[in-house]
């Protein structure tokens, strides 16, 4: 019988207007040692993104504008067993101050 996969899941650098996001699921592991875990990230909601190297790899990254992206990832072992984990990320917009105007007015 199989344990349980345990799923870790490292998120997130400082987010601004264009983020690069970061997950990783790659300190996962199956308790049996043997079995082969299969990764499968899949976007639940939010803005399409594309999941670079692929859906399939322990640690993806993409690029976010503003907004809320939601993820979900996958771990089956080699029993077919599986556990899943929810990420939501938001990309706040980024602050924008006003610009400082200085003007003088000169006269001779």
């Amino acid at each position: 019988v199989s344990g349980l996969p345990s799923c870790f899941i490292l998120t997130l650098k400082i987010l601004s207007s264009s983020s690069a996001v970061f997950f990783d699921a790659g300190g996962s592991y199956d308790p049996n040692k043997v079995d082969k875990l299969i990764f499968e990230w899949k976007q639940i909601s939010g803005k399409t993104v594309y999941l670079e190297p692929n859906p399939s790899s322990p640690r993806v990254a993409f690029n976010a504008g503003p907004g809320e992206y939601k993820f979900e990832i996958t771990l089956t072992d080699g029993y077919g067993t599986l556990i899943k984990d929810i990420k939501i990320v938001h990309v706040l917009e980024e602050s924008n101050d006003l610009p400082v105007l200085e003007t003088r007015v000169l006269a001779k």
